[in-house]
């Protein structure tokens, strides 16, 4: 009857271990199943103890305790493993959706602060568990900034969020009229000035867009040029609208970009550009930076047309540590949207 008990029991095990693990390997990411495992491990573990007590003599209940016990093994194995696994993927997660933007790791009897920039919605159990990670290998009084544009980060953090909201219209214009003006007194300049204003309100709050547009606009200082330039702005904004239905200016979404040579009246030229996957650089001299810039693009100045996937330099800071700010960018044939006319 042991023997039959013993026999039952055994099978149950391994059958049991079996689910779980395969229902671990069907959900990585479900921690539910890493838990009924630790639950049935523990039963068994309770069960191998017990028998191991008793001090059994019957052979067949030893081989049976014995297999237990391989089980057993086996399925505290397949527990650190999946938890490891977990583990990986969490990481690789976090580093796909993270920026370090400052950092200053210091000694151990030191202070350390560590800014990251989050660029999509992260796992908030795995960024947590990371956190605690963190916590343990840096000095008490050590700090964190996490910055984001999701809401739904703000739980992440351990004190209150602090809410940034944009420029207002009138401080966005002081911004702008200040890159494109610089020295110069815009008064001197009515008919520019008013150009500015609207091209201002074309920009959506961009302040990387601002920089490109000044330096463009600081090229040339002629009316005809920044009445090309603010159509250029107008006509670009409608062709996102109807491509994308929506137009982002920064944040890493993908938007369409053309040259001021095919959006001019008349133009058989229908090529452009997809945008995508804004990222820092930095400091500049630290790496390499593209050698065609965003301004190169709306002017079309490159001298040779390039082909498939490349980067362009987006904007590099005058402020120190001077990052620089790069954008990958496509080429997209005319055949791909006939529709959508020059």
């Amino acid at each position: 009857m042991e023997a039959v008990i013993s026999g039952i029991l055994g099978e149950f095990v391994s059958r049991a271990i079996s689910f779980v693990a395969e229902k671990c390997r069907e959900q990585t990411t479900a921690e539910e199943d890493l838990q009924r495992l630790c639950q049935l491990l523990l039963r068994i573990s309770t069960v191998v103890e017990e028998a191991e007590g008793r001090c059994v003599e019957n052979r067949a209940m030893v081989r049976q305790v014995s297999t237990m016990r391989e089980q057993m093994f086996r399925g505290y194995y397949l527990l650190d493993a999946f938890r490891n696994d977990l583990k990986d993927e969490a990481a690789m997660n976090i580093r796909d959706h993270c920026m370090i933007k400052h950092q200053n790791i210091a000694s151990c009897e030191e202070r350390s602060l560590v800014v990251i920039e989050l660029l999509g919605d992260v796992d908030e159990g795995a960024w947590k568990r990371l956190l605690c990670s963190a916590e343990r290998c840096m000095s008490h009084g050590s700090k964190i900034i996490i910055t984001s544009q999701s809401k739904k980060m703000v739980s992440v953090g351990t004190t209150e969020a602090l809410m940034l909201n944009g420029l207002s219209k009138e401080a966005y214009w002081y911004f702008f009229k200040i890159l494109v003006f610089g020295s110069t007194d815009p008064e001197d300049h009515p008919k520019l000035t008013s150009i500015a204003m609207e091209m201002a309100s074309e920009m959506g709050g961009s302040f990387m867009f601002a920089n490109v547009v000044a330096t463009l606009l600081r090229e040339n200082l002629s009316v005809r040029f920044w009445c090309s330039v603010l159509r250029h702005l107008r006509v670009q904004r409608k062709k996102n609208f109807l491509l994308l239905g929506e137009f982002f200016l920064e944040g890493g979404r993908p938007r369409y970009a053309w040259s001021m040579a095919n959006t001019r009246q008349g133009s058989k030229d229908k090529s452009f550009f997809r945008l995508c996957g804004d990222y820092q650089k930095g400091p500049a001299s630290h790496c390499e930076v593209p050698k065609i810039t965003a301004v190169d693009l709306v002017l079309g100045t490159w001298s040779t047309m390039p082909r498939g996937k490349f980067e362009i330099l987006s904007w590099r800071s005058l402020i120190p540590p001077y990052y620089s700010y790069v954008c990958s960018c496509e080429l997209v044939l005319q055949e791909v949207h006939p529709d959508i006319e020059p």
